[in-house]
C-alpha cells in the first residue's frame, strides 16, 4: 500500500505529509537537553515517510489505535485499549515480561477484552460518511512494579504488532513524566508535538506517563474528530514498540461518550480520580466540566489530607486553569484554592488557555513562598494565544508567554524539575521544587 493511500484511509485529513514536511524543514534541535534528547544526526536519520507509513489503515478487524491507560494502582494494573473497523467477535491480549516477537502461544499471560463497542457517532459523522467503528478495552492486573510488559493485540484473526510499556514504580526511585494539554485542532503541529513525544520517549529510558490535561479534540460528539486523533496519536509509539501510558483528562471540548469509550471510564462516569507514581507522589485528577461543589468537591476534601500524609509529593491535574494566562478563573477555584492551600499542593497542571505559564506561588491570593504554583496551560497542537502576562500571578518569579509546548517533570526525593519544552526542544522555563516535609 503506498503513502498516499495510507494517509487518506486514516483519514488526517492529508494534513500528516505536510506535517512531516514541516517537521523536517523547521525543527532546529540546537540548545537540546543535556540528557541528550535530541541531536542534529537523529534529525538526519529520521525516515519520515516511515512514520506516515506507520498509521495502519482501519480494515476489518485489524487492531489499531492502541492506547495504553493509567488511573489508580499503575505500579500494578493498566488498561489496554484500542478500536476495529468492524466489531469482530473474539478481542483478546497476549502479554509478558518477555519479548516473544509475537509468538502467541509463547506468551505467559492472556487476557479477553472484559468491554466492547461501537463509537458513538453524530449526526455529522453519519451525514460525512464517518465510518462506523468499536472500541475494545483489557484490563490487565497484578502486574509487577517497574516492570516491562510487551504485548500484543488480536482481534479475530488479526494480530498486533508487539509493544511494551514499563509499570509504574512502588519504591521511591528516580523517574520521569510528560505533561501538556489541548491537541484538539491545527493537526500539523499536533503530529508534529506527536513527533516530538516519540523522540523523547526513546531518548529517556525513565520516563513513565503522559498527563494529557484535555481537549483532544474539538467536539468530543464528533467520532470523526476522535478517529483521527487515535490515528495521530499512533505517531507516539516509539521505533522498538515503547507506549507511553496516558493518565486522562476530560477538557470542555471533550463532551459526550467518545471520552469514556476511549479512555475506558477513567475514574468512573465523573472521571476524577487519584493516581499513584512511585511510592510518594499522588496525582489527582480532577474534572472542570462537573460540578466543582457537590460530591466532587466532597471526594478532594477527604482525599487530598490522606494523599498529602501518606506521600512527599501532591499534585494535581485539571483542564480549566484557576490562574489563567488567558481566560477568566474556573468557578472551580473558589472550592478547590482553599483545599489546595490547606493541604499545602505542591503544583496544579492545567490547560485550556492556549498559552505558557508559570505563577509565582500563591497562597491566600498574595505571593507567598509557601504557597501553590500553577503550571500550563495547553500548548499539545493547538493555536497559541496572547498571554496576559500583566496579571499579577505572573510577576516574577512567575512568567507566561505563547509557545507550544511538553512540560517534562523529572522526580527524587530531593526536588520536582519542572522543564518547559517547545517544539524546538530548546528548555523554554527551568524551575525546581523542592518537598514541604
Amino acid at each position: 500500500m503506498n503513502l498516499k493511500s495510507i494517509i487518506n484511509l486514516s483519514k488526517p485529513s492529508g494534513l500528516l505529509i505536510l506535517c512531516l514536511c514541516l517537521f523536517v524543514q523547521t525543527l532546529g534541535l540546537h540548545d537540546a537537553l543535556a540528557m541528550d534528547t535530541a541531536s542534529d544526526q537523529w534529525l538526519k536519520d529520521a525516515n519520515l515517510k516511515k512514520e506516515a507509513e506507520s498509521i495502519l489503515e482501519m480494515k476489518g478487524t485489524v487492531p489499531c489505535q492502541w492506547r495504553v491507560i493509567w488511573t489508580k494502582d499503575p505500579s500494578s494494573k493498566a488498561g489496554v485499549s484500542w478500536s476495529t473497523r468492524e466489531a469482530g467477535t473474539q478481542h483478546t491480549v497476549y502479554f509478558d515480561t518477555k519479548s516473544h516477537q509475537g509468538k502467541l502461544d509463547d506468551y505467559g499471560q492472556r487476557i479477553k477484552a472484559y468491554k466492547s463497542g461501537a463509537y458513538h457517532r453524530g449526526k455529522r459523522d453519519r451525514d460525512g460518511g464517518v465510518e462506523e467503528s468499536f472500541y475494545h478495552h483489557a484490563r490487565l492486573e497484578r502486574l509487577k512494579p517497574s516492570t516491562r510488559y510487551y504485548f500484543v493485540i488480536q482481534s479475530d484473526d488479526q494480530v498486533s504488532r508487539e509493544f511494551y510499556f514499563i509499570t509504574a514504580p512502588a519504591d521511591d526511585r528516580q523517574f520521569s513524566f510528560i505533561s501538556s494539554g489541548d491537541s484538539r485542532s491545527d493537526h500539523t503541529m499536533r503530529c508534529r508535538m506527536n513527533l516530538m513525544l516519540r523522540h523523547l520517549i526513546e531518548k529517556n529510558k525513565g520516563l513513565l506517563a503522559f498527563a494529557h490535561g484535555g481537549d483532544y479534540v474539538f467536539s468530543g460528539k464528533r467520532w470523526g474528530h476522535w478517529t483521527k486523533w487515535l490515528s495521530h496519536n499512533e505517531l507516539c509509539v516509539a521505533d522498538d514498540g515503547r507506549i507511553l501510558p496516558i493518565i486522562p483528562t476530560r477538557g470542555n471540548h471533550d463532551y459526550g461518550e467518545n471520552f469514556n469509550e476511549i479512555f475506558d471510564w477513567p475514574g468512573g462516569k465523573d472521571n476524577y480520580y487519584t493516581t499513584r507514581l512511585g511510592k510518594t507522589l499522588s496525582l489527582i485528577t480532577l474534572n472542570t466540566e462537573i460540578s466543582s461543589s457537590g460530591e466532587q468537591y466532597t471526594w478532594l476534601k477527604k482525599t487530598l489530607p490522606i494523599e498529602r500524609e501518606d506521600n512527599r509529593w501532591l499534585i494535581s491535574q485539571y483542564h480549566r486553569p484557576l490562574y489563567p494566562a488567558v481566560k477568566k478563573p474556573a468557578t472551580a477555584k473558589r472550592f478547590w484554592v482553599p483545599l489546595f492551600e490547606k493541604y499545602n499542593l505542591d503544583f496544579a497542571l492545567e490547560s485550556d488557555g492556549h498559552a505558557l505559564k508559570r505563577t509565582l506561588p500563591i497562597r491566600g491570593e498574595k505571593h507567598d513562598q509557601t504557597g501553590v504554583v500553577y503550571l500550563g496551560e495547553g500548548g499539545l497542537g493547538v493555536p497559541q494565544r496572547q498571554a496576559r502576562a500583566e496579571r499579577w500571578f505572573f510577576k516574577k518569579p512567575g512568567f507566561a508567554t505563547s509557545s507550544h509546548h511538553l512540560i517534562l517533570l523529572d522526580v527524587s526525593n530531593e526536588q520536582i524539575r519542572s522543564r518547559f519544552l517547545s517544539p524546538e526542544l530548546k528548555v523554554v522555563d527551568d524551575y525546581s521544587f523542592t518537598p514541604r516535609k
